[in-house]
């Protein structure tokens, strides 16, 4: 799991079908993990793959309980509805929510449900594709621009830290064509041919496009992956509300 979601430059071309995507989206993680510390609640957790990057106190995770996973792939310490947060007020230090909101119908309520149980001066942060093709069916509702998703927590109160793209025109196009290679070629997703197809067909074409995307110049209007650091501000107010379950993360 850790070559799927945190790729090697080399092993990781051979063997992560995803690895154009992955590898820039896990260094932009990488970069920011010191603003997360404390309690940290990683929102539609899964496997929890980016659990060993960051240093906190203590790390717990939720997840839906039916999705476009398969249940196996889940590995949630609680359950929840996908939109309230089963946790009190201002009990969280930090929030990790990767690739998720786009699979949130809903996405105002559980954006102010992250704002509810930070902390004030507490951080999140939040990863979503710009350009993927469709997953997780029928649970990918949204794409979101560089500037819709971060006007939208502006709104409910987070002090916007920073805003990256993950990607560029050349790197964008080039992962479409190895996802449409390996949907074509793999259709069931099989592990053996994914691994083949990776390391005979895609690596090639990924090398070529890194290899031009390093030579032209960068244009960052088409982009793969939308990552935003957001602070509650110190003196921050969220409206209380009863907590029908409320989950104890001190243990």
């Amino acid at each position: 799991m850790r070559q799927q979601f945190m790729p090697t430059p080399i092993i990781g071309f051979l063997w992560c079908p995803g690895y154009l995507s992955r590898r820039p989206l896990y260094k932009v993680i990488l970069r920011h993990r010191q603003s997360m510390s404390g309690r940290l609640l990683d929102i539609g957790c899964g496997r929890m793959p980016y659990r060993e990057m960051f240093v906190v106190d203590q790390y717990y995770g939720i997840d839906v309980p039916v999705s476009g996973h398969r249940g196996s792939q889940s590995r949630p310490h609680a359950y929840f509805d996908g939109v309230n947060v089963p946790l009190a007020d201002s009990s969280i230090d930090s929030v990790l929510v990767t690739q998720v909101l786009e699979h949130a119908f809903d996405v105002k309520s559980i954006v102010n449900e992250i704002f509810r149980v930070l902390k004030p001066g507490g951080c999140v942060l939040v990863t979503v594709p710009f350009v993927f093709p469709e997953h997780e069916v029928p649970y990918d509702f949204w794409r979101y621009t560089s500037f819709s998703l971060p006007r939208l927590m502006s709104e409910i109160g987070f002090e916007i830290r920073s805003v990256d793209k993950t990607g560029g025109f050349i790197e964008t196009q080039t992962m479409l064509m190895t996802q449409y290679i390996l949907h074509l070629l793999v259709p069931r997703g099989g592990r053996l041919g994914a691994l083949l197809v990776t390391g005979l067909i895609l690596a090639p074409i990924g090398m070529i496009g890194s290899a031009f995307a390093w030579l032209l110049p960068a244009d960052k209007r088409l982009f793969i992956d939308l990552v935003i650091l957001a602070r509650k501000p110190l003196n921050a107010y969220a409206p209380k509300r009863e907590v029908a379950e409320q989950v104890d993360v001190a243990g």
